[in-house]
């Protein structure tokens, strides 16, 4: 209820402040404005009033998307409509010249507003089906002959309610992953959002994945139901079942605190992975050492892990893992990157949050994502496909 008073409060200011401030205009110029007010007003309106009467199970992909969608009115009317509104009225409340500073507060008030808008309207609409296939080539020590140039592709955080409508993005992006005819295909995790009927039958299109020695995954800390409504620890054990059926079915095998050995020439490839519960920022990693047994004699070592700041846990215990593959940060679906600059708020929480680090000997990539979380929008951090090819140092 606060939120549709906020909402009516605020398309009524905005309306009043718009008619007064195109007073000078042309009739047709005021008519565009005016319309293009009302029409905002009625999709914000639909999809506000749509996620409150909604009658549906919370992890549905028309729930969660109605959810996300009702933030996006929020972020993308509300808060601009607000934002303008009280920046005019403050103008004509302190009383200052006509053409002086009153306009200067309601000329500030509208372009911030209708940045706001245009940036989330196109992150919306654009943003966050901007798949980059980003193609990383990482450097090893003494790396054996036979791994050189291996291809992993590496997915994270798809959040398939993220693609309810929009099937035919996952499809588009199954084919571009299966013409690079990859090794391996690993994915680390947050499949879902909130619980296993999220998944729909998405799984009929995963499985159309293909690469040459199998695809691998480890469950994210949303994959075990942590965010489901009222006590998610009843119901943890069934969630995981639940998902990790779905996920089998889409052609994956679940590295659960195990690993596998693949051979491939002369060479031994290790490939591992532990599952990651909780919620930031207390999250609960499995144990490491259950997760390598038995990999010493393995000439590469490659774990599957959720979570960028499990790293640090790697590196303190000093474990003989060469390569971490990590996502979970999502760049926080807001920031800048560029080839010199990279920058989103997500380094405040995660100081790994996107691409390669490394210590010593150890390194960790860590993927943007290909969904989208809490709002669907992604505004200069597209979601990311990469393309690993492994290389001798």
């Amino acid at each position: 209820m606060p939120v549709i008073i906020l909402f009516i409060l605020s398309a009524v200011a905005a309306f009043l402040a718009i008619r007064e401030l195109s007073a000078g205009c042309s009739s047709t110029t005021r008519r565009v404005l005016t319309a293009s007010d009302i029409i905002v007003s009625i999709v914000a309106g639909y999809l506000i009033i749509r996620a409150m009467v909604l009658k549906t199970e919370a992890d549905t992909p028309e729930g969660i998307m109605a959810q996300m969608e009702y933030n996006l009115a929020i972020m993308a009317v509300i808060l601009p409509r607000t934002f303008f509104a009280v920046l005019h009225y403050t103008g004509r409340l302190i009383r200052l010249r006509k053409r002086g500073r009153r306009r200067f507060f309601s000329a500030a008030g509208a372009s911030a507003g209708a940045f706001l808008f245009v940036v989330i309207f196109y992150g919306y609409f654009f943003g966050r089906f901007n798949f980059r296939y980003e193609q990383v080539e990482i450097s090893l020590p003494g790396l054996h002959p036979d791994l050189t140039g291996i291809r992993i592709v590496h997915l994270s955080d798809l959040h398939l309610a993220s693609f309810h409508g929009s099937s035919g993005k996952i499809s588009e992006a199954v084919s571009i992953i299966n013409g690079f005819k990859p090794h391996f295909i690993v994915n680390t995790g947050d499949f879902i959002t909130l619980g296993h009927r999220e998944y729909g039958r998405f799984d009929t299109i995963l499985v159309r994945m293909v690469s040459q020695y199998g695809n691998y995954a480890v469950l994210g800390n949303h994959d075990i139901g942590t965010y489901l409504p009222g006590d998610y620890s009843d119901r943890i054990e069934t969630t995981i079942s639940e998902v990790s059926e779905l996920v089998n079915a889409s052609g994956y095998t679940i590295l659960d605190q195990s690993n596998v050995i693949i051979r491939i020439g002369d060479a031994k490839l290790a490939l591992a992975g532990v599952e990651t519960r909780g919620r930031h920022p207390v999250m609960i990693h499995a144990e490491i050492d259950s997760a390598m047994d038995g990999t010493e004699n393995a000439d590469l070592r490659i774990l599957l892990s959720h979570d960028p700041n499990h790293w640090d846990d790697i590196l303190e215990g000093q474990h003989d893992v060469d390569l971490t593959l990590s996502g979970h940060t999502h760049g926080m679906q807001f920031g800048l990157l560029t080839r010199w600059f990279k920058w989103s708020p997500a380094k405040f929480s995660y100081p790994r949050w996107h691409g390669l680090y490394r210590e010593g000997n150890m390194q960790l990539y860590v993927n943007r994502g290909l969904g989208v979380l809490g709002i669907p929008v992604r505004v200069g951090m597209p979601p990311e496909i990469t393309i690993i090819t492994l290389r001798s140092e």
